[in-house]
């Protein structure tokens, strides 16, 4: 089947969500890992790399605000591994990627964040999606 392109225009709506549920979750999972850099990594004067990875595991999983958003956002990423093998990869990576950084620019400033460049966010994946109509 070499040289066959794929043309399943079905997966569209699925690529849709996944853009949708990992831009939603994105600033979502930022917000929840506040405070990570504060982490205690001493034990007994000495910098340990396992206890500071322990520490920080504990404390982002101690966090719904975290494991929630991440939890959604990995479902994101199993329906996109589900559909991108039925999807034109030269239509699925665009839209899924352009329309996530969308949603996550929206998500953002939902959320009050000081966001840089969102008209050049909206207009860069406007365009994305056009230019594969």
């Amino acid at each position: 089947m070499d040289g066959v392109v794929k043309n399943n225009n079905n997966n569209i709506p699925v690529l849709i969500i996944v853009s949708l549920l990992w831009g939603v979750t994105n600033p979502l999972i930022r917000r929840g890992s506040k405070g990570l850099e504060r982490v205690v990594i001493d034990v007994g004067g000495e910098r340990s790399f396992l206890y500071k990875w322990k520490n920080e595991v504990k404390f982002l999983f101690s966090r719904p605000s975290y494991f929630i958003p991440l939890i959604i956002n990995l479902v994101g990423s199993a329906l996109y591994f589900y559909s991108i093998g039925d999807s034109d990869i030269m239509l699925a990576v665009p839209i899924t990627n352009s329309l996530s950084l969308l949603f996550t620019t929206v998500m953002g400033i939902y959320l009050g964040e000081d966001i840089v460049g969102v008209c050049n966010c909206i207009t860069g994946a406007m365009l994305t999606v056009r230019t594969v109509d």
